[in-house]
């Protein structure tokens, strides 16, 4: 199992309940129509280190401005995009769990 769908699974019963904010080691920047993020004090030229995020995940990134819980991201989710709620609640799971795993958020 990855470490994606393991931090996924221990942490399902607990997202609800927590709020998250970005990390102050991230920088959001939208180059041309890609939204990235870029860590601060890794080296730029380790290309693993930058996250290139989808339409919806530049929508939720720009939803962090203040620390929000999972199910307040989903209710914004589901406000701004027509797509049905239990596909949202299963793609923000792991969209969140990504963002744990690599720091680009934290638990507030």
């Amino acid at each position: 199992m990855s470490r994606v769908l393991k931090l996924f699974f221990s942490k399902q019963g607990a997202m609800e309940n927590k709020k998250y904010a970005r990390s102050p080691d991230m920088i959001f920047r939208l180059v041309g129509q890609e939204a990235i993020l870029v860590p601060i004090g890794r080296s730029i030229v380790d290309l693993k280190s930058l996250f290139n995020l989808n339409e919806v995940g530049a929508f939720l990134w720009q939803q962090l401005t203040k620390p929000l819980s999972r199910d307040e991201l989903l209710e914004s989710i589901l406000r701004e995009y027509q797509v049905p709620e239990k596909q949202a609640s299963a793609d923000l799971d792991q969209f969140i769990a990504h963002l744990l795993e690599e720091n680009c958020v934290v638990e507030v």
